[in-house]
């Protein structure tokens, strides 16, 4: 039955409860890139707080997650800890404003970091393609006429006409 005794010791021996930090319980061994505590057990790797709620509540069943009351991602205190599924999790983290969502969404904080066009893998069009299909709505062309003609959905065809999509593409006229 996991975790056992020297799951328990072990983990024990990396909590720090710091007066100072909001009755947070900080992990003080490995971190992830996220910042979440990780420890080893029987050679396989754990998230502390997932550790923390097992040794207080017992098992989590399979379809859960274990979520931060307090958004402190070392924190393995289990007053601070709440089951709740993917979707409960992504809920409060939004409605706390920890989801990087609008203006702050990497694609506009770091543009170039975002393949355009051609460049990406899930393009169906080229810079050539979608120079034709502006000639042929500028000749009076429909746009599920030229959906077809290119195999693409018509709201594709739409956002190009529209000026939504693939406006870094310049056609000499």
């Amino acid at each position: 039955m996991f975790p056992d005794s020297s799951t328990a010791s072990l983990f024990w021996s990396h909590v720090l409860k710091d007066p100072q930090a909001d009755g947070c319980w900080l992990w003080t061994a490995n971190r992830d890139r996220q910042g979440y505590g990780r420890m080893v057990s029987h050679g396989k790797w754990y998230q502390a707080h997932r550790v923390s709620w097992m040794l207080h509540h017992g098992s989590i069943p399979t379809d859960l997650c274990i979520c931060h009351h307090c958004d402190n991602p070392p924190c393995v205190n289990p007053a601070h800890l709440f089951l709740g599924t993917r979707a409960d999790n992504a809920r409060d983290a939004a409605a706390k404003g920890l989801l990087p969502c609008g203006d702050r969404n990497g694609s506009h904080t770091h543009p170039e970091s975002r393949p355009w066009g051609e460049r990406n893998g899930h393009a169906k069009l080229t810079s050539t393609n979608v120079c034709h299909i502006r000639a042929l709505l500028a000749s009076g062309a429909g746009i599920c006429e030229v959906a077809r003609r290119y195999e693409i959905n018509s709201k594709c065809i739409w956002r190009i006409k529209h000026g939504k999509a693939w406006v870094h593409v310049s056609c000499a006229d």
